[in-house]
């Protein structure tokens, strides 16, 4: 009976924290850190390249001082490079399209006066598949149909976001966030084996938004 009467005491006093509600919008650049292999298929990369991306959508935020940020954006990562899949150099292009949904708690670190705060936040974030792809190309161009490989993808996949955010006249958000979450991608088949993915994907984010 005690632990109920703190938990809820401690409910109705945090709730203030939470009583300021405010919407906005974002979208900004999403790169990822590095690619060294593809999972489990081991493959080496030739030519890595690091992916390249947008993501935009929009944000709630309930609080001030600490707060909970959910959000709902839609990225798309372009990933392009040159694989040595056994002994043979092939072109992959992969197409990384999600919508992503992370729920963030927050805490405003500083601010000067009116003109600028900072912030940390930090949380999980799910994303879900919106139409990823990938393609294989022999580098001359020739490669038989049924020898090529083939990707499946998870429907979903969770991670972890964190980062800090600086806010100018309480309404222009400036964002860097770093971003482990599993790869999409579930498996790649090649003459009837297949590969399973384990490997996180880290990525990094900088994002501009205004808050209503």
């Amino acid at each position: 009976m005690k632990k109920n009467l703190l938990v809820l005491m401690a409910i109705f006093c945090s709730l203030p924290l939470f009583a300021e509600f405010n919407l906005g919008v974002k979208g900004g650049y999403t790169s990822t850190l590095s690619f060294s292999n593809l999972g489990d298929a081991q493959w080496s990369y030739v030519d890595p390249r690091n992916a390249q991306g947008f993501h935009v959508g929009a944000f709630a935020r309930f609080g001030n001082i600490i707060y909970f940020q959910p959000e709902v954006l839609y990225n798309r990562e372009i990933t392009k490079g040159t694989v040595d899949i056994n002994g043979t150099d092939v072109n992959r292009r992969s197409v990384n399209s999600a919508v992503d949904v992370p729920l963030l708690f927050g805490w405003r670190i500083f601010k000067l006066g009116e003109v600028v705060n900072m912030r940390f936040v930090i949380g999980p974030k799910l994303r879900f598949n919106a139409g990823s792809k990938t393609t294989y190309e022999t580098a001359d161009g020739k490669w038989e149909e049924t020898n090529k490989p083939e990707d499946k993808w998870n429907v979903a996949t969770v991670g972890l976001d964190t980062g800090i955010g600086f806010e100018f006249l309480n309404c222009i958000n400036l964002e860097m966030r770093y971003n482990l979450i599993g790869n999409l991608t579930k498996s790649t088949s090649l003459n009837d084996v297949t590969n399973n993915y384990k490997s996180p994907l880290n990525t990094f984010n900088i994002g501009l938004g205004i808050r209503f």
